[in-house]
């Protein structure tokens, strides 16, 4: 099977999955749940995957989200210092263009980038902030760091990204997405416990095939790890 078979075949066991972009370039497999916002970027392949009626897939805001426990207070504390860091930028682009460019960035493999254009857009405090948010945190879990400061600077970036994707999160798919973000997260900086229990938390809200696979990666890693 092609790598963009493969891509397409993912898509169809997410239930979350309306249409892919696959990279060539880095060989990543980007999911979309709104089919309707997919662009085609250079250096990139797009698709739509329909399954079922869209009207049957209306956008439910499902409120506020509840407070989680697994989210230690001291990363909440660094999240908080990157929204004070980040309120002092400022950038003569307009949403619409950071946002743009941040996710063409994305697809044609320079999350460095990309992660750079989704900082500056969710300093302007946007309507779709956990959407942003969660861009911002994936290009920082992708960017290779130059040395450890850096490295321990996007951990704690994605880290506190995904919590705000998180608590700016009204859709379920919003949310599912920004707890998957945030395992992956915790996961890198070797929290591996409050990872699963964010990959579980995700997937009590949508039953992603991807999400499960890394979940399921994760215990038996764990499991590995303590026996």
């Amino acid at each position: 099977m092609s790598p963009i078979d493969q891509c397409k075949s993912i898509c169809l066991g997410d239930n979350a999955c309306l249409a892919f972009t696959y990279n060539p370039k880095v060989k990543w497999c980007f999911l979309k749940s709104d089919f309707n916002k997919l662009n085609q970027s250079v250096g990139s392949i797009a698709g739509k995957v329909v399954t079922q009626s869209t009207a049957a897939r209306e956008v439910e805001d499902i409120g506020a989200p509840p407070t989680i426990s697994f989210f230690a207070a001291n990363l909440i504390d660094e999240a908080r210092r990157l929204k004070r860091e980040l309120a002092g930028l400022e950038s003569p682009d307009s949403l619409r263009s950071l946002k743009s460019e941040g996710a063409s960035a994305a697809l044609n493999g320079d999350p460095r980038t990309a992660m750079e254009k989704f900082r500056l857009a969710v300093s302007m405090s946007p309507p779709d902030e956990s959407e942003i948010w969660a861009g911002y945190a994936l290009s920082a879990l992708a960017t290779e760091p130059s040395n450890g400061q850096e490295r321990s600077k996007f951990q704690r970036d994605a880290t506190s990204a995904s919590w705000f994707a998180y608590q700016t999160s009204r859709t379920k798919e919003e949310r599912a997405q920004a707890l998957a973000i945030m395992a992956q997260a915790l996961e890198k900086r070797d929290a591996s416990r409050p990872a699963l229990q964010a990959y579980e938390a995700s997937l009590d809200l949508v039953n992603s095939a991807s999400v499960r696979a890394a979940y399921e990666d994760l215990k038996a890693l764990r499991a590995l790890r303590s026996s």
